[in-house]
């Protein structure tokens, strides 16, 4: 029985390993290059990028598969605390928080009520500080508990997105060297490939930048 399943088994890594090379092998006759080669590059790197992501997952949160199979050996691999910037990378995600985002006054004077220029004369509630015009991001900051909280755009990233951005920066290198190594032997890159490589481009961009986008208005919704 053990016999079977060991032959079992290098058959079908066999026929794996048979079916890839001729895969690779039609993919450069028809296109002119190896995309077989490409995808398992770009799964090796993605299969790495989830293990790290995995790590860290378990020594934030816990409780996923990774601190299963630790407490199954028997070890604790995970360090007990993290800098704050590590866990908002695989959390939250680390950038910009909300930058201010100034709405009104669209012209200068727009919203000054009467006697506003006299509260920066002396005796005035201003005295002392650079003119500023009411409503401005300059007025929010002098009376804070006056003027509502202003609108505020953040930009933050994560690890998993700075996976998907460098993945989609390997298709765009190996397109430019493989247009590149036909230039230097005086061919032209044919169409049909590369739009098959602006397709896995495409790809990776809608599963990465819609995400980032939509965050940044729900941010911005959420501090209006």
């Amino acid at each position: 029985m053990v016999l079977r399943a060991v032959a079992g088994k290098l058959l079908v890594e066999e026929g794996i390993k048979r079916g890839l090379k001729v895969s690779q092998k039609y993919s450069v006759s028809v296109l002119g290059y190896d995309f077989i080669g490409l995808v398992s590059r770009l799964l090796v790197f993605y299969v790495v990028a989830f293990i790290i992501n995995a790590y860290f997952m378990a020594s934030i949160k816990g409780g996923i598969w990774l601190n299963s199979l630790a407490v199954l050996l028997g070890s604790k691999p995970f360090p007990d605390t993290l800098p704050q910037w590590i866990t908002n990378l695989f959390t939250v995600g680390v950038g910009s928080k909300g930058i201010p985002v100034s709405t009104t006054p669209t012209a200068p004077r727009q919203f000054n009520p009467p006697g506003w220029l006299e509260k920066f004369e002396i005796g005035g509630e201003f005295e002392g500080l650079k003119y500023f015009d009411y409503g401005s991001l300059e007025h929010h900051k002098a009376e804070p508990d006056v003027i509502p909280a202003l609108p505020t755009a953040g930009f933050t990233i994560t690890f998993w997105q700075i996976i998907q951005i460098v993945s989609i920066l390997i298709v765009v290198v190996e397109a430019l060297q493989y247009d590149r190594m036909l230039k230097d032997k005086g061919q032209k890159a044919n169409v049909t490939t590369l739009a098959v490589f602006s397709l896995i481009g495409i790809g990776i961009s809608l599963m990465t930048f819609p995400q980032m986008l939509q965050k940044m208005k729900e941010r911005r919704i959420l501090n209006a």
